[in-house]
C-alpha cells in the first residue's frame, strides 16, 4: 500500500517462473508520517452475517445458500472486532485518493482546483498527545454557536480524519480532558486574542466583540481559507487560518510561482509560554502533518511572517522553511517562507 518501498525499481534477468527473487525492503520515516492511515483503516474479519432466509420450492434451503455458508449447512457468526479510534467497520480501505481536479475561474482570471470541503463549525480535524508536554493538541473549527456539546471520542477524533494522529497507546488518557474539561464561548477568546498587538499586525481586526463576530463569520464563509483553534486538552491557546496560496494570492500577487495545490498558514499564539522554540514547533509542524495528509497533492506550505520578527523566522527555518522572496504590506514587509514536502519528516512529539 505505499509504505513499504524497495529501491529495486527494474525488470531484471530472472526466470519468472523460479523462486521470486528476494529483495531489501525498508520504511523511511518520511513516508510513515505522511502515508494516510485511512489506508489501513479496514477490518480483516469477513462478514458472516446471516442473511434473510428464502425457503426453495422443496422446503430446504437453496444450493446457493449452502455455498455461501461455506458448504456446511449453516453460517458462522463473524467474532467481534474490537473497537477503538483505529476500528473501521469496512473490509476495504476507506481511504479514497484525490479525485481528478475540477476547475473554476476566480475573478475572471484565475483559473483554480475548485476545493475540498473544509471541516464543519465546532469538528475538531486534528488532534495527537504529546508525551514531551504531557498535553493534547488539537485543532478545530471555531463555532459560533455556545451551546454546542462537549467533544467525546468519535466528535474529537473528527469525521475527515478520525484515526490519522491519535497515539493508540495514550488513547484514553489523552481523550479525557478533552471530555471532561469545559470550553468557553469560541467568540470570547477570538474577542481576546484578535485584540493582543500581534494579532492587529496581521489581521486590524481589534476592537468590541461584534466586530470578531464579523471576522469569524466572513472567514467561516470563504472558499479559500478555513479557520481553526488550536487547543491544549481542549482549551484554546491560538487562532489559525489554512488557506490555499493560489485564491489568496489574488489580491495581493506575490513575486514567486504558486503550485495549484500549495498551503499557507497563519497564526498566532495567546501567551508567551506557546511562544517558546519547543511548543512552537509541536504545534507548527503538527499544521504541517495536517496540510501534507489532507490532500498528498500539496507540495508545498507557505508562511508569511514580518522580515524582522527573527523569533519566529528561526522557528520556521528550524521545521524546514527556507526564504524564497518578499513582499509588502502597507505597514510592514513580508518574507515568504516555503516548506517543500520533500523536506518535512515528522510531527514534534
Amino acid at each position: 500500500m505505499g509504505l513499504v518501498t524497495t529501491e529495486n525499481s527494474i525488470v531484471g534477468l530472472e526466470d519468472p517462473n523460479g523462486p521470486p527473487e528476494k529483495l531489501d525492503m525498508f520504511v523511511s520515516r518520511r513516508s510513515f508520517w505522511q502515508i494516510d492511515p485511512h489506508i489501513f483503516l479496514f477490518s480483516l474479519t469477513p462478514d458472516m452475517t446471516p442473511k434473510p432466509e428464502s425457503p426453495s420450492r422443496s422446503g430446504t434451503s437453496s444450493p446457493a445458500d449452502s455455498y455461501n455458508s461455506g458448504g456446511r449447512g449453516n453460517r458462522m457468526s463473524a467474532s467481534p472486532a474490537p473497537l477503538g479510534s483505529f476500528y473501521s467497520s469496512g473490509h476495504v480501505p476507506s481511504y479514497f485518493p484525490p479525485p481528478p481536479a475540477q476547475w473554476v475561474m476566480l475573478d475572471g482570471w484565475l483559473r483554480h482546483p475548485i476545493r475540498q470541503k473544509p471541516p464543519r463549525q465546532g469538528e475538531t480535524f486534528y488532534i495527537r498527545h504529546i508525551p514531551s508536554l504531557q498535553k493534547t493538541l488539537s485543532f478545530r473549527i471555531p463555532s459560533l454557536f455556545t451551546n454546542s456539546p462537549p467533544d467525546t471520542e468519535e466528535t474529537a477524533l473528527g469525521r475527515y480524519h478520525r484515526a490519522l494522529c491519535i497515539n493508540h497507546n495514550n488513547m484514553l488518557e489523552s481523550i479525557k480532558p478533552l471530555v471532561l474539561k469545559p470550553r468557553g464561548s469560541d467568540l470570547e477568546f477570538l474577542h481576546t486574542i484578535l485584540n493582543t498587538p500581534k494579532a492587529k499586525e496581521i489581521w486590524d481586526s481589534a476592537g468590541p466583540i461584534n466586530i470578531q463576530e464579523e471576522f469569524i463569520k466572513v472567514r467561516l464563509t470563504s472558499k479559500h481559507l478555513f479557520p481553526a483553534l488550536g487547543c491544549w486538552n481542549g482549551q484554546p491557546f491560538g487562532y489559525f487560518e489554512i488557506f490555499w496560496v493560489k485564491e489568496g494570492s489574488v489580491q495581493r500577487p506575490l513575486p514567486v510561482l504558486v503550485d495549484d495545490f500549495d498551503r499557507g498558514i497563519r497564526c498566532t499564539v495567546l501567551d508567551e509560554e506557546d511562544r517558546r522554540p519547543h511548543q512552537t514547533q509541536v504545534w507548527l509542524n503538527a499544521l504541517i502533518h495536517y496540510c501534507l495528509l489532507a490532500d498528498n497533492r500539496t507540495q508545498a506550505i507557505a508562511v508569511g511572517p514580518r522580515v524582522d520578527d527573527e523569533e519566529y523566522l528561526s522557528s520556521l527555518i528550524e521545521a524546514g522553511f527556507y526564504k524564497e522572496g518578499e513582499f509588502a504590506l502597507p505597514q510592514k514587509q513580508c518574507a515568504i517562507m516555503r516548506l517543500k514536502r520533500a523536506n518535512w519528516e515528522a510531527p514534534t512529539l
